[in-house]
């Protein structure tokens, strides 16, 4: 299994998506005000609630290289409010994005230069910048690959060195902590991965390597290659609860929807969505957005 899968596969059983307020973290609150401004400025990205299912998963130093926006540039969105010009340059150094096309990519010292949809205008894609390392890694390009990383690689080989999961992946080395997880990092058959530290388990979905088992008060508890490894959702001010995500059990802001599948509605000019899995009513012209709109997964219009 490649790094990029094992982090999509553990950020998707965490559900991670918020943790305690303050400064380059996002909560509950602050992800939510950055999905409704995202949502408003750039409808493409599917939504309110979907938005929320991951927006916090930057808090995650693995997920934030792979997604290439940090916790800073999220609260930045927060506080944008109804401002999207201002929302634009949040993701792009403080400064105006330029029209781009998706092939241009580069360094400047440690910071990612690349073209993205949230920051352009007029169906354009738009200059985008992030700090390799705000995630502790720095910008290095091999052949034709540009992005952020340890350092260069060759194959695509896993390792691990301690709990520290290790992958090349297009010529640059990537790296995933085991030890949050509950897990160790361990190489079987030639095969890098993380494996739980507790007891002995059977996955009810053998195909899932991360497959929750259960909820032990805030603690959820997974499956991942045969022993059971724990993840405090505590850590992100969140619960465990069953049925998150379409998975049996996950970390959420509470069980009561589905952000990936919730239908937003409008009451007037107030937003009703999903916030990772806590219903949320959020009234847009008293935070000085124009309206409401439901469609395209629910959004406030700028």
């Amino acid at each position: 299994m490649t790094l990029a899968r094992f982090v999509s596969r553990l950020i998707a059983f965490a559900s991670v998506a918020a943790l305690a307020a303050c400064g380059n973290t996002v909560t509950g609150s602050s992800g939510a005000r950055a999905c409704i401004t995202a949502a408003a400025c750039a409808p493409s990205i599917g939504g309110v609630s979907q938005c929320t299912a991951s927006i916090a998963g930057v808090n995650n130093a693995a997920f934030a290289a792979a997604a290439h926006i940090n916790g800073a540039e999220v609260n930045c969105l927060a506080g944008a409010g109804n401002n999207c010009d201002t929302a634009r340059r949040c993701l792009n150094g403080g400064m105006e994005p330029q029209p781009c096309t998706g092939g241009s990519a580069s360094c400047a010292g440690n910071i990612y230069n690349f073209c993205g949809g949230l920051t352009g205008t007029n169906g354009q894609e738009g200059t985008q910048q992030f700090d390799c390392a705000s995630v502790g890694e720095m910008c290095v390009g091999s052949g034709g690959t540009i992005d952020c990383g340890l350092g260069t690689c060759s194959g695509n080989a896993s390792s691990c060195v301690g709990n520290q999961l290790q992958s090349c992946q297009g010529g640059i080395l990537h790296q995933f902590d085991c030890a949050p997880y509950g897990a160790t990092c361990v190489t079987t058959i030639g095969i890098s991965h993380c494996r739980g530290s507790g007891a002995a388990c059977t996955a009810g979905n053998p195909l899932d390597p991360f497959a929750p088992v259960r909820c032990d008060g805030a603690t959820l508890v997974v499956c991942a290659d045969g022993q059971e490894a724990r993840f405090d959702c505590g850590q992100l001010a969140e619960g465990c609860f069953p049925n998150v995500g379409g998975r049996a059990f996950g970390c959420a802001l509470g069980g009561d929807c589905d952000p990936n599948n919730y239908s937003a509605t409008c009451i007037g000019t107030k937003l009703n969505f999903c916030n990772n899995g806590k219903v949320s009513t959020f009234d847009c012209t008293s935070a000085g957005f124009h309206g409401c709109d439901p469609q395209n997964g629910g959004r406030c219009t700028p």
